[in-house]
């Protein structure tokens, strides 16, 4: 009886700490200059946002990952302000996702940052 339980209990820890990387896990962060890019786990792969972190600024933000390749907005650039989100873009795989801010000013595209994160 007492062996059975063991194995019981055994068998329940395994379960609980085997999968780190489930649906709706908390979203995690890292940022570089002005990009913050956000990760969260889904049940099907994962979903990456960016945002502004120090200033707002006029332009777009390109996304790239595993399966993924994304521009938001996707036509013409838009102001965004400093934690405002961009779009939600999912998709699977491992290794890493990257979001890179482009501000336009004097004329042309300034980089705002490469931040990545894994996935």
């Amino acid at each position: 009886m007492v062996r059975k339980v063991v194995v019981l209990v055994m068998t329940f820890m395994a379960v609980l700490t085997a999968a780190p990387a489930m649906a709706d896990s908390v979203p995690e962060q890292r940022v570089d200059q002005n990009v913050r890019i956000w990760r969260q786990y889904t049940a099907s792969g994962y979903r990456i946002w960016a945002e502004a972190r120090y200033f707002a600024f006029w332009g777009h933000y390109d996304l790239w990952g595993p399966n993924l390749n994304a521009k938001d907005p996707a036509g013409e650039d838009t102001h965004w302000e400093v934690g405002e989100d961009t779009r939600p873009f999912g998709a699977w795989g491992s290794g890493w996702a990257c979001a890179r801010g482009w501000a336009f000013y004097d004329g042309a595209y300034h980089s705002m940052g490469e931040a990545c994160i894994p996935v």
